[in-house]
């Protein structure tokens, strides 16, 4: 149990370390002028993202076969309780005097699916929780690293937006001096 959480450990590590990587590629591109857009790497960035895919914890894996085990599950009782039906009827038509036992196979064949049905929500009820805690926790981290991404983005264009404008004012200085020198010339 201890190796299994220290494993999840790692791998939630290497997933951030991914996200990471992805939003350094991002913040790295190179800079569509007069947009909010850049240009990245597709095959670095499909790269990082597969790695991401690989690195998702095998918790989500173990929901999914907790579901699909819950609906197996619900089969067999349903199953087994059309099983003792019929075996039931079949003995009721047999042996009509034996009602008693008759009553006790339909009891149990309803005892049988009320606790499979009880079981199986709650593993589907438990899937879900788990399911919806490691979405919500990807879904913080990720929105975090996006708003970190997004302020680093809206600063350098930011910057760049300062010294295109500083540039174009020398520049009209310049050219206004130079309009001011001709005037002035006789």
């Amino acid at each position: 149990m201890e190796h299994e959480r220290n494993d999840l450990g790692k791998k939630k590590i290497e997933l951030v370390r991914l996200v990471e990587i992805l939003q350094d590629e991002i913040e790295q591109a190179s800079k569509v002028p007069f947009s909010s857009k850049v240009m990245v790497n597709q095959e670095i960035i499909t790269d990082i993202i597969g790695d991401i895919i690989q690195n998702v914890p095998e918790d989500f894996n173990t929901a999914n076969y907790v579901l699909a085990e819950k609906d197996r599950i619900l089969e067999e009782a349903n199953a087994e309780y059309n099983r003792i039906k019929a075996e039931a009827e079949e003995i009721m038509r047999s042996r009509v005097n034996e009602h008693a036992i008759v009553r006790a196979a339909e009891d149990k064949a309803r005892e049988i699916v009320s606790k499979a049905q009880t079981e199986s929500k709650n593993m589907r009820l438990a899937s879900r929780d788990y399911a919806y805690g490691l979405l919500s926790e990807l879904e913080q981290e990720l929105q975090l690293r996006s708003n970190d991404a997004m302020a680093s983005f809206k600063k350098s264009m930011e910057d760049f937006v300062a010294g295109y404008r500083q540039s174009i004012d020398s520049t009209t200085s310049t050219v206004r001096e130079n309009i001011q020198e001709l005037a002035n010339m006789k």
